[in-house]
């Protein structure tokens, strides 16, 4: 390429078992002026070179060889392939002034730069008129890089590392230039490709370049003094530069610009004499991540050329164990063959070499020795008493881990479907083996959906439970945070910039809270917080907020303040992937409980049910369903309503529930079978909730539902969810912990007594949505009525401004295995408490007495709702 007779250079790549080859490298002849190179050579070794004693043309030729290791894709590095050569070739100190103003607009770090090796030709002083030297060019070229690429949208998350050296003859012209007997080297480098030098005496080893990272010497003081630290350690034990790059110098990346990583090079320059040295190798960091500085000119100084030179240092880097791109470059100079001395590596590269063999021939469970700290313990044996003897189906799969290796294990925690402690009432346990493929393959995707829809909705990654998980757990830290996923989606072309308006936000948050204050002893003087107030705000069970001095021990606030922060961003999550729906909030005013209690296993359910294992969802040729076009517009028309007792649609064509349905009529709606569209007006229930709500901490009857905008009369907000059980294993559940269960017995008939007919009840306490805040206590053996109590998720009111109603359309009304669904009674401002009448039907027959001298009636308990209407009870059982 461009008159380099390149055969003379050895080359060997490999793509390692990375899926795409992103490791390039070029190599060309320049033409530079001779000033410039005269002037290098003299401010960097006091040497006055004159190019008249070499002449011309060669006194202005010089060789570029360079090699790239891209990350986040390829698209830096070819482009550095293609075109670092004619930029550096083409670029002059006119245009320093324009590229130093494009530096400043990045902002952040840049801010600051002062122009380094440009700063003399940044103004029109009279240091400006000298010629650039070659490290100016250098920068200028790498700077030039980053602002041609700023227009491609890849580059914003994908970036390449750069060792690039120009090699220039201090004497007479040879073929090639490298091999000179007197030849200048000057390195321009970013990141952590390498470029060394081997001595012909005793193939000593001098390195060119030094990694670019953030723990390393040259770095650590650079970013320390103009960024501070963002140092972040990941699993594997690397450092990451704000937790996501292991290099601080790169090309591209353009998105990092602003907090410190920087294309500026670092300029290494030396002479060479010959014969003293023998070659230069280039490497990226896929060899010399396994193989030491070294190792690598061991294995080339007694190749018998330069190519078979690349390909050993290549095989022993694959027998080393790298996986990843790789390329070798062997550039021969003038002591090429005539290294002296033992090859000091020789016996520890055999013993690496049996080392490795011996791993690949033991078995899986001995390829690896560590200490029993970081192998899991076996789980303790469970005493089955008198049923020791009986097999229990596995229901379901509900977690999972990775050992300290980032192996996943299927000893997955489950949920066995008809056993549990009598201690507890408990039964999850852990398994090393689960014996069937379709349970597996299940969670195994569920997972994957769970992890796709994290990085779909944001890439940011959390650092702080990576930070501080142990060792051990780091790898699972990281599958549950989503990492590997959010990286990949952060690295697609076309994303948008989360920092482009970095340093406005730096100043807002100056603004915001202002110079830090002189601690002091004055108990008057310490800050006061108060909680934040909100408008309007009408919870008919929160005392007005008070202000509320900061406590001595702030990082138990902080602690527990980010355990809402996490559990609101989890269910906000589990709302998306399920299809959607507004946001849900904890609020607590009252006092310093973070979240509603809740097991320890709780998921967040917002539609549907977790379905019993022999539950059989129906086939599509048995539901009714309409041919309508667009809305349904009448339900006598509708074939899917041929089911329902009243052949009247519940909503209006707004949405709107019209409440002229009987008390307990069930509704059915379109379903996947029909022809309508997903905005028929009969499709109201069905769709995700738009309704913003609050779950906030009352002062006297623990955690409310509120809606944080108005309600008009006939809204639906949703309906409640669960893990739907047989109602027999329900009445086992009950008499070991208090559960969240009401019947669904809205489509049941009272002269149903065939035992073969399926009858249901849904448990919300290990799963469920918005809807099961408030704890209700299940009494062992009395199921409750889904129409008269199945709403102690809310607050009970005589006055309630819900009411719940039955609905169907993701199955058959045979099934029993419809949905309960809430809708407000009345105009509700914001922020009021929802709530409804746990026995609707008291209400017509009892008028507001004195509670002191009425008794209350069998099965009742004494309400406390407050309201004027108050009839002083609430059945509790039927």
């Amino acid at each position: 390429m461009f008159g380099v007779r390149h055969q003379v250079i050895g080359v060997a790549v490999s793509r390692g078992e990375r899926q795409n080859q992103e490791d390039f490298h070029s190599y060309a002849t320049l033409s530079l002026n001779p000033e410039e190179l005269r002037l290098s050579i003299k401010k960097q070794h006091g040497i006055d070179w004159d190019p008249e004693s070499v002449g011309a043309p060669f006194s202005e030729q010089a060789v570029m060889i360079g090699i790239y290791d891209g990350h986040g894709g390829s698209t830096v590095s070819q482009y550095l392939r293609q075109e670092l050569h004619g930029l550096f070739e083409s670029v002059n100190k006119s245009h320093i002034p324009e590229i130093y103003a494009w530096i400043k607009e990045l902002g952040g770090y840049f801010k600051r730069y002062n122009g380094g090796p440009l700063a003399p030709w940044i103004s029109d002083g009279p240091e400006s008129l000298q010629e650039m030297d070659l490290a100016a060019r250098a920068t200028l070229t790498f700077f030039e890089v980053d602002r041609n690429l700023s227009s491609e949208p890849a580059a914003k998350v994908s970036g390449a590392t750069a060792s690039v050296a120009i090699l220039h003859s201090l004497d007479a012209p040879s073929t090639p230039f490298f091999a000179s007997k007197k030849l200048a080297i000057t390195v321009a480098h970013v990141g952590d490709t390498r470029i060394l030098l081997c001595a012909t005496d005793h193939g000593r080893v001098l390195s060119m370049t030094e990694n670019h990272r953030a723990e390393s010497r040259i770095e650590s003081i650079r970013l320390r003094r103009m960024m501070g630290t963002g140092l972040i350690t990941d699993s594997f034990g690397d450092a990451r530069w704000m937790g996501a790059l292991q290099n601080t110098r790169s090309l591209g990346d353009l998105k990092w610009k602003p907090f410190g990583v920087t294309p500026e090079p670092e300029i290494r320059t030396r002479i060479l004499e010959a014969p003293r040295w023998a070659f230069m190798v280039f490497v990226t960091d896929g060899v010399s991540s396994v193989v030491s500085d070294e190792e690598v000119v061991d294995l080339a100084r007694n190749a018998p050329n330069p190519k078979r030179a690349a390909e050993n240092i290549l095989s022993y880097a694959e027998d080393m164990g790298s996986d990843d791109n790789m390329t070798a470059l062997v550039v021969p100079l003038a002591g090429w063959g005539q290294v002296r001395g033992p090859d000091r590596t020789n016996d520890l590269r055999e013993y690496r070499r049996q080392q490795m063999d011996n791993q690949c021939k033991m078995p899986r469970k001995a390829t690896t020795k560590v200490p029993d700290l970081w192998n899991a313990s076996d789980t303790p044996e469970e005493d089955f008493g008198s049923d020791e003897d009986r097999e229990w189906p596995v229901d379901r799969i509900v977690g999972e881990e990775l050992d300290v290796f980032g192996n996943i294990r299927y000893e997955a925690s489950v949920r066995w479907k008809d056993w549990q402690r009598d201690s507890d009432g408990s039964n999850t346990t852990w398994m090393k083996e689960i014996n069937n493929d379709h349970l597996v393959d299940t969670w195994v995707q569920r997972m994957k959906n769970q992890r796709l829809a994290l990085a779909e909705e944001s890439t940011a990654v959390s650092l702080l439970p990576l930070s501080f998980a142990p060792l051990h757990d780091r790898h699972t830290a990281e599958r549950a945070e989503a990492w590997r996923e959010k990286q990949e989606k952060a690295a697609q072309p076309n994303r948008p910039d989360p920092y482009a308006n970095w340093d406005e936000e730096i100043q807002r948050v100056r603004q915001r809270y202002g110079p830090r204050a002189e601690p002091t002893n004055d108990v008057d003087a310490r800050p006061v917080r108060t909680l934040p107030r909100r408008l309007g705000s009408q919870h008919s069970t929160a005392a007005p907020r008070r202000p509320r001095t900061v406590a001595a021990n702030e990082q138990k606030t902080l602690s527990v303040t980010g355990l809402r922060a996490r559990t609101q961003e989890r269910w906000n999550r589990s709302i998306q992937r399920a299809g959607g729906g507004a946001a849900i909030s904890i609020v607590n005013d009252v006092d310093a409980e973070e979240i509603p209690e809740l097991p320890d296993d709780f998921v967040y359910r917002e539609r549907g049910y977790s379905l019993p294992f022999d539950f059989n969802l129906p086939d599509k040729e048995l539901f009714v369903s309409c041919d309508c076009k667009g809305s349904c517009t009448s339900a006598d028309r509708c074939g899917c309503q041929m089911v329902s007792d009243l052949k009247e649609f519940a909503y209006d064509s707004s949405g709107m529930f019209t409440n002229l349905l009987p008390r307990g009529t069930a509704v059915i709606e379109c379903n996947e079978q029909c022809k309508c569209s997903s905005n028929c007006r009969n499709r109201v229930a069905q769709k995700p909730r738009d309704v913003s709500l609050e779950i906030f901490k009352t002062v006297a009857r623990g955690w409310g539902v509120c809606a944080t905008i108005s309600l008009p009369k006939g809204k639906v907000l949703g309906y409640y969810t669960g893990r739907m059980m047989h109602r027999k294993e329900a009445q086992e559940h009950a008499k070991h912990a208090s559960n969240y269960m009401f019947d669904l017995d809205a489509f049941e008939h009272s002269d149903d007594e065939d035992d073969n007919v399926a009858s249901y009840t849904v448990d919300a306490y290990h799963e469920g949505n918005w809807a099961r805040f408030v704890k209700y206590v299940y009494r062992p053996g009395v199921l409750v009525s889904c129409f008269e109590t199945l709403a102690h998720t809310f607050s009970h009111s005589c006055e309630p401004n819900l009411r719940v109603y039955p609905v169907c359309f993701d199955t058959i009304p045979e099934n029993n295995a419809g949905y309960l669904a809430f809708v407000t009674l009345k105009d509700i401002p914001a922020r009021t408490e929802l709530n409804i009448d746990y026995d609707p039907g008291a209400a017509d027959k009892y008028k507001k007495g004195k509670r002191s001298v009425r008794s209350l009636p069998e099965g009742t308990v004494e309400c406390m709702c407050g309201k004027d209407s108050c009839r002083g009870y609430v059945k509790m059982a039927v």
